[in-house]
C-alpha cells in the first residue's frame, strides 16, 4: 500500500487567511509482493496523463498549481 500526490487544491488557510495549496493524494493497494507492479503503474499513470512524477519540499507540493 502506499499513496502519491496528484495535485494541489487552493484553499484559504484560517490561520494566515490566504489562499494556499493543500496536497491531493490517493492511496493505491495492491496483491501481496506487488509493491514495485504497483509503483511502476502509477509512474506509467502519472506520465501518460502529464501530471509531475516528483513533489517539492516546502509549502508546495508542485511549481504548477494543477
Amino acid at each position: 500500500m502506499g499513496s502519491i500526490t496528484v495535485s494541489q487544491l487552493p484553499y484559504t488557510s484560517r490561520i494566515t487567511n490566504k489562499e494556499e495549496k493543500i496536497p491531493l493524494v490517493v492511496s493505491l493497494m495492491g496483491a501481496p509482493h506487488s509493491d514495485m507492479e504497483l509503483i511502476q503503474w502509477a509512474i506509467e499513470g502519472l506520465q501518460g496523463s502529464g501530471r509531475a512524477t516528483k513533489v517539492l519540499t516546502g509549502k508546495m507540493a508542485f511549481d504548477d498549481p494543477n
